[in-house]
């Protein structure tokens, strides 16, 4: 099943092709005592281009599976950060002191009734009622 040197003569990589084969069918050809100078060189030169062609793709599968990783870890690490925000606003909840918080709202509420009153009498006042 491997391929021997007519099938890798003058063929140009492919992304299909397996560094393994390319290797036996190499090695198949230098084994030959019947090959040639032309044909020795050729296989080594066909051998080499692919075992190059098969390096780059390997090269480019690892890119692939690189940014996925990166990918991954973007993800680990936004939803590990909403899961820690989501904890604290729990925590928040649930450790209220409810005798300070409405004491809190109370103040609050009075403070904002005090502005509302004081804004409708300023509008009440006329320029007669200012100067009188």
């Amino acid at each position: 099943m491997h391929r021997e040197w007519g099938q890798l003569h003058g063929r140009a990589a492919t992304a299909d092709l397996s560094i393994f084969d390319t290797l036996d069918a190499a090695a198949a050809v230098l084994n030959n005592t019947n090959a040639n100078i032309g044909q020795l060189n050729q296989a080594v030169a066909n051998g080499l281009r692919d075992v190059d062609a098969g390096a780059s793709q390997l090269d480019s599968a690892r890119a692939d599976a690189g940014m996925w990783l990166q990918r991954l870890d973007n993800v680990e690490t936004r939803v590990g950060g909403q899961k820690l925000l989501a904890q604290e606003e729990r925590s928040n909840a649930e450790d209220l002191d409810m005798v300070h918080a409405i004491s809190d709202f109370q103040l609050k509420q009075t403070g904002y009734d005090a502005a509302l009153r004081a804004y409708s009498q300023m509008q009440r006042l006329s320029l007669f009622n200012y100067l009188g």
